[in-house]
């Protein structure tokens, strides 16, 4: 994880809740907002709540797909994703290219029953599927 997304918390912060309290915005009015958006603008319903938002808030989630991304933009009036704080994280977790690969047993017909071989390194190629 590489830790709280703050840009996205502070616009979060910045708006007012819209229910007229005076308050700032809450991670479920921020949700519901966004879920009209990308149903306003796709008519495809999400259904994000306030959970998502924390996580995205904590920076357990970096990067929506891009239809909330631009919904979120357009609630919170910023110009890019990286204002809120989104970006994509390319590669694999630290030290997780280097985990052994698993064997897998190729599966055989012997005398009419299926036995279990051992074969190399990694899963059997698309064409050694459903051979019998």
């Amino acid at each position: 994880m590489q830790g709280p997304n703050e840009r996205l918390r502070q616009a979060r912060l910045a708006r007012l809740s819209p229910s007229g309290s005076g308050r700032a915005m809450s991670r479920q009015e921020l949700a519901e907002a966004v879920n009209a958006v990308v149903f306003a603008a796709t008519g495809v319903v999400i259904r994000l709540n306030a959970n998502y938002i924390g996580k995205l808030e904590l920076g357990v989630h970096r990067w929506p797909a891009e239809p909330t991304r631009r919904a979120f933009r357009a609630v919170l009036d910023a110009g890019r994703d990286a204002d809120l704080g989104f970006f994509i994280v390319y590669g694999t977790r630290t030290g997780a290219g280097n985990a052994p690969r698993v064997q897998v047993p190729e599966r055989r017909r012997c005398g009419g029953v299926a036995a279990a071989r051992p074969v190399g390194v990694g899963w059997p190629g698309r064409d050694d599927w459903g051979r019998r």
